[in-house]
């Protein structure tokens, strides 16, 4: 692997939103073995994987959101706001519908099966699942929540929030880009650094405590403009020289930090017996837990983000393919997932021999899928959001492979 010569290149976004996407895989492995509802769910369930599940779900999603408002600020640096609004359109617009129709109906199934609700042909699940869908209409049963993308899509709920994110900021962005030119004094930019990357974890505390009683609920409002902030936060740390020099020698103390504050949180969350990720209410206790998830999760995205700028700055032959492959894979994973796991947690085996073969064949399925049938053709890895930049492969970084 050569090492970047160049301050502008950001290969190190690049592999830590592929390290994130192979995490986010290893999370909804083990979800099937937790005390959460989920599409599919073994009838043992595991502490250690609950455990798991809770530490990455603190951060891995607010780290997909921070490196993402980095490159809307890469983009936005080079090109108008049409132009920026259409690439961000076929980008995640057209992956969600496409990704929505293929696989919705098809996970829904697997679910109906597995929790009890229908068994029979696909066919006549096509008939109860349309029944449903008019039945919910007729009643007005449909949330005025940003968890509808997830009803829609499932896992592709995150395309969806991530278009609103790129276009609800475009008037701050434009703003803070040609502010940021007419400061010329580095030192007046080295004073701000620290306050920008620590500034909006009071926000996120706040948003955190007030709106989590009020929509709790996973993908609901609360969730929504607490990742909306990591966005925003993510498009001006992560151009932000000096404050990446910061993140660079203090990653070991936000590692620190974070893995206190999670084991906190933890005990927080078990002392009220999940009371505080189902329903919680306006109480000093869980203004602590508020507080202590909100640290956990700014910590421990910044020392990725400080792990990456020091170590992963660099490039090698598979990092385009790979790069490309990341967000089909993301589409692509858990349908699979979820395939292998309704059939082998039917199997009377321990828990980890399960997670074993759902991670391997899910994996291999997933990746074999990516690799042989959507990257060869253009026009099909067009609908799972691949972009095939104009450049030479060899300058490829950050900033061509999102434009």
């Amino acid at each position: 692997m050569k090492k970047s010569e160049t301050a502008d290149r950001h290969y190190y976004l690049d592999w830590l939103r592929i390290f994130a996407t192979g995490v986010v895989f290893l999370l909804h492995c083990a979800h099937i073995f937790d005390v959460v509802p989920y599409h599919i769910k073994n009838t043992e369930t595991s502490m250690i994987m609950g455990a798991l599940v809770l530490f990455i779900n603190y951060w891995v999603m607010p780290l997909f959101f921070l490196i993402a408002g980095g490159a809307s600020h890469f983009s936005l640096s080079t090109r108008e706001n049409k132009t920026y609004i259409i690439e961000r359109f076929f980008r995640l617009v057209i992956p969600f519908i496409a990704g929505s129709i293929i696989f919705t109906l098809f996970l829904n199934y697997a679910e109906a099966m597995n929790h009890g609700e229908f068994s029979g042909s696909f066919p006549a699940f096509l008939r109860y699942e349309f029944n449903l869908c008019v039945s919910n209409i007729t009643t007005g049963n449909i949330p005025f929540s940003p968890k509808i993308f997830g009803i829609i899509g499932h896992h592709l709920w995150f395309l969806m929030f991530l278009f609103i994110y790129s276009l609800i900021p475009i008037p701050l962005f434009r703003f803070a880009l040609t502010r940021k030119r007419k400061i010329s004094d580095a030192t007046a930019r080295k004073k701000y650094s620290d306050l920008r990357i620590y500034a909006g974890l009071p926000l996120l505390f706040l948003v955190s405590v007030l709106l989590s009683p009020l929509d709790p609920e996973y993908q609901g409002w609360s969730t929504f403009f607490q990742w909306g902030l990591f966005f925003i936060i993510g498009f001006f740390i992560l151009s932000d020289t000096y404050a990446l020099k910061s993140l660079r020698r203090r990653w070991r103390l936000h590692m620190i930090v974070g893995s206190v504050s999670f084991a906190v949180s933890a005990c927080l969350l078990i002392q009220s017996n999940l009371v505080f990720f189902s329903s919680p209410e306006y109480t000093k206790a869980f203004a602590l837990y508020a507080l202590t998830t909100s640290i956990t999760s700014w910590a421990w995205i910044f020392a990725f983000i400080g792990i990456g700028n020091n170590w992963l700055n660099s490039r090698n032959s598979v990092l385009p393919t790979l790069s490309k492959a990341a967000m089909p894979f993301y589409m692509v994973h858990q349908p699979v997932i979820i395939w292998c796991a309704l059939f082998i947690v039917q199997l009377n085996i321990p828990i980890i021999a399960k997670f074993v073969l759902i991670f391997l064949i899910s994996f291999s399925c997933t990746a074999l899928f990516v690799r042989f049938l959507i990257l060869p053709s253009k026009r099909i890895s067009f609908l799972f959001g691949v972009k095939y930049p104009r450049v030479e492969e060899k300058e490829l970084d950050f900033t061509d492979i999102i434009r």
